[in-house]
């Protein structure tokens, strides 16, 4: 696939919703020779596609990405009970929200608008329908999978590459089905299971911290690098004061992953939230996202208070330009036998 293969530097920055992902970030790295990502997430349309027109007028190539609505709905009487816990909890009073599914068919028409280099897909695979009419368009399309089984069924719905992501990623686990049990995984291991069942380009994804990191997944048989939490303390990352503090202080020893926040499973670092809510967590993403949403927004001057995504490779975080970053993982090296 050309797009990867005429990267300059094999790395791309994964799209973060909810802040950190800005067209200056995305421009910067494109620029710097990687490619840069818009996250869809959370946003509005209207939103949204402004955001990929300012992108637009900054850099020509870069990746949008989209997230696919859950397939398996929340239980209402877990939502409930999650509900009182995080009032009783934290003294807010917490409703349960309406099942939204993030705009989704609006968004898809947005970036057939827009027409980007990439739009790829996370949480899940969507119709193959739909990745032909984004593919139609002029756009290569990339799934996001955690399995074999979810590569396998990406590539037979026609995905031009995958974005094989381990468990080590910071931010949300984007398994296809989010009641599904996560069982570990290491990436060049899985980069290379993958590999082994799938022939379309891959992008190598969760706790790649160091040139090194990264070029172990590349050897296991990736195209590319998928780089999130580095990026979370890049200038010009969106990223909260409190968050990104919190990635390079040192205040915080471990991640943990968990439910606590959203519902879905995550990566983040370990602190008083996710120590609090451990015993209560439940499946039920969307919901539990928007129920801790006014917990989140009233403390977001408090680390404690707010979900500090990070991936293993969090303690080589630095306040940097996101060029700097691009140009330190120049070093990586692609075998071209792969993809």
């Amino acid at each position: 696939m050309s797009v990867l293969t005429d990267l300059r530097v094999p790395i791309l920055c994964a799209p973060m919703a909810g802040g950190p992902s800005t067209p200056e970030l995305a421009a910067a790295v494109t620029n710097a020779g990687g490619l840069g990502s818009i996250a869809a997430g959370y946003l509005s349309p209207e939103d949204f596609d402004q955001i990929l027109t300012q992108t637009r007028e900054l850099t020509d190539l870069f990746n949008a990405n989209i997230f696919v609505p859950e397939t398996v709905r929340s239980d209402t009487d877990n939502l409930k009970r999650y509900a009182t816990a995080l009032g009783e909890a934290f003294s807010e009073a917490v409703d349960v929200p309406e099942f939204n599914d993030d705009h989704f068919r609006d968004k898809i028409d947005i970036v057939l608008d827009h027409t980007p280099a990439i739009v790829t897909f996370t949480f899940g695979l969507p119709d193959a329908a739909i990745i032909q009419r984004v593919q139609s368009n002029g756009s290569h399309v990339g799934v996001t999978v955690t399995s074999t089984a979810e590569a396998v069924a990406s590539v037979k719905a026609g995905a031009d590459f995958l974005i094989v992501q381990s468990t080590e990623a910071g931010g949300h686990l984007s398994v296809h089905r989010q009641d599904q049990a996560v069982t570990p995984t290491v990436l060049p291991v899985l980069v290379q299971e993958v590999r082994n069942k799938v022939s379309v380009p891959l992008v190598a994804a969760g706790g790649i911290g160091t040139v090194r990191q990264g070029q172990r997944a590349l050897d296991a048989g990736a195209q590319a690098v998928s780089i999130g939490t580095r990026f979370l303390t890049a200038a010009e990352a969106g990223t909260k004061p409190a968050h990104a503090h919190a990635l390079i202080s040192r205040e915080f020893s471990s991640t943990v992953q968990t439910r606590a926040f959203s519902g879905r499973i995550a990566r983040g670092l370990a602190n008083t939230f996710t120590s609090t809510m451990e015993p209560e967590q439940i499946v039920g993403y969307p919901h539990v996202h928007y129920m801790t949403s006014p917990i989140r927004k009233a403390h977001a001057n408090d680390p404690q208070m707010l979900n500090l995504w990070a991936g293993t490779g969090f303690t080589h975080c630095v306040t940097q330009t996101a060029s700097d970053i691009v140009r330190e993982f120049s070093a990586l090296r692609v075998d071209r036998r792969h993809g």
